[in-house]
């Protein structure tokens, strides 16, 4: 049987390779009638299903093998590059059960077009595994200029490496999807803007859309359902709000002084924001329709708002209290005080800087970065000030804590560009990237189970996904630009 399907696989590149730009079109095979009788949806005209589809009819009738049950699937489509699962059942002759098998193929728009390109990756589905035996569960490897095909156990390094990248991409796609979406700043269009790109990279969208003037994304609403951002589109860093789809775009500031890095409250009612507007930094608020807006630290020192690494960076998680870093006292440190601006207090005092507070998930704690020690640690204190813990010791630079979901672990940027994750007792510390790029930013999803964040891996800085078990990699953004700050939706 393996011999059968080297030559069956042989068979599909010699087809698969006169289809590289076979171009979907003509009328309907046996095979669309029966999918259509079988109630499946056929692909869209013009589709890279309809490409995909048509190209493998197309090698199934020149290599004369029988086959049934096809389904196409796209994986990853960002309107020029696609890849897509065909899953059929095949056999070479009417004794042999039908196996059933998954094959990986990337697709290229070129013009209108869309043409299959030369890789693909075939593998025995579980079904398939069961009725054919453990013996025969072999992922294969085909490239069509090269009209060979083998198993993985056998091929080249350089296959075997290609092709389990391919079939990881794959897998961690089809495991982002229903996963949310992600919000980042991008200067792809020459200009910053808010981008939204799905969790699994298959939809992305400029969603200020605004070539006069800068935006920079800041904060998601509670609900999801709203974005806060600061934007230069007037001469100066003011306030607005829209939709999570760009849509009813609404200034809530009007000064000309600047506005920056507004927070939600968490029931969705107020941004706390800062502003320069009375001389130097300070921290205000105001209702998330505009109305309503107070100076709430009013200190002729500066009062900062913590930088947007975590959704709990401002605002304590029950909305009673806010935390920020001050000059007050000579230095940077951290203070808390009421929502509504009433009694601030410090909370680390210390002579060294303290600043980026982050509270965590219970609003017992709150996490925030310190040189105190002689290079920058990560640290944490109770919201009160007491039980002060340091949970990084390197000699390397740690900083910008970011608290897990769950409030079981914190996430922070490490050294010259490692993101690494510890127990939010500071054991367990674990590199992520592990990476000679600058991998940095990292942002985790509601579940927290992945972690989304920068690197420049690739040549510039780009948008990608993490597992946080496995530390397996989706890159989500492609372009010659730089990507930054991504946050996940609620």
């Amino acid at each position: 049987m393996r011999i059968k399907l080297l030559r069956m696989m042989r068979l599909f590149v010699v087809g698969f390779t006169l289809m590289l730009s076979f171009v979907a079109c003509g009328g309907p095979s046996e095979q669309r009638k029966a999918m259509e009788e079988a109630g499946l949806v056929e692909p869209a005209r013009g589709s890279p299903e309809a490409a995909a589809e048509a190209a493998f009819e197309t090698w199934a009738q020149r290599a004369g093998t029988p086959y049934r049950n096809t389904r196409y699937y796209v994986i990853h489509n960002d309107g020029t590059f696609a890849t897509l699962r065909i899953r059929a059942e095949f056999r070479e002759t009417r004794e042999e059960p039908w196996l059933e098998h998954n094959a990986e193929v990337e697709c290229k728009k070129v013009g209108k077009q869309w043409q299959c390109e030369s890789w693909m990756y075939f593998q025995l589905t579980q079904k398939g595994q069961q009725e054919a035996g453990a013996a025969t569960a072999t992922t294969w490897a085909v490239h069509a200029a090269a009209a060979t095909a083998a198993p993985l156990a056998t091929a080249s390094a350089e296959v075997e490496a290609t092709a389990t990248a391919e079939l990881m991409r794959a897998k961690l796609s089809t495991e982002l999807k229903g996963a949310g979406s992600i919000a980042f700043r991008s200067d792809c269009d020459g200009n910053w803007e808010i981008y939204l790109v799905t969790a699994d990279g298959s939809s992305l969208h400029n969603i200020t859309n605004n070539p006069a003037a800068s935006d920079f994304f800041s904060d998601w609403s509670p609900d999801g359902q709203r974005i806060a951002f600061y934007s230069y589109q007037d001469g100066n860093w003011e306030i607005y709000v829209m939709n999570a789809d760009g849509s009813n775009r609404c200034r809530l500031t009007n000064s000309p002084a600047e506005d920056t890095s507004p927070a939600w409250s968490p029931d969705g009612q107020r941004l706390a924001f800062e502003s320069n507007r009375d001389g130097n930094e300070e921290i205000y608020v105001v209702n998330a329709d505009g109305s309503n807006m107070r100076n709430l630290t009013v200190n002729a020192a500066w009062d900062i708002a913590p930088p947007g690494w975590s959704p709990h960076g401002l605002w304590s998680p029950d909305g009673q209290s806010i935390a920020f870093h001050s000059g007050r006292d000579g230095n940077n440190e951290i203070y808390v005080m009421d929502a509504e601006g009433k009694n601030p207090r410090n909370i680390t005092n210390n002579p060294a800087s303290d600043w980026a507070p982050v509270w965590s998930p219970d609003g017992h704690r709150i996490a925030f970065t310190s040189d105190r020690d002689g290079n920058w640690e990560i640290y944490v204190v109770d919201a009160t000030g007491s039980n002060l813990r340091r949970l990084t010791y390197n000699l390397v630079d740690d900083q910008g804590p970011t608290w897990s979901p769950d409030g079981q672990k914190i996430a922070f940027d490490s050294g010259l560009g490692e993101i690494c994750v510890m127990d939010a007792d500071g054991s367990n510390q674990l590199n992520l990237t592990n990476n000679p790029a600058y991998d940095h930013s990292p942002a985790w999803s509601p579940d927290g189970r992945w972690i989304a964040f920068v690197s420049n891996r690739d040549g510039n800085s780009e948008i990608y996904v993490m597992d946080v078990d496995s530390g397996n990699v989706l890159r989500l953004t492609n372009n010659r630009a730089d990507d930054e700050g991504p946050a996940w939706s609620p």
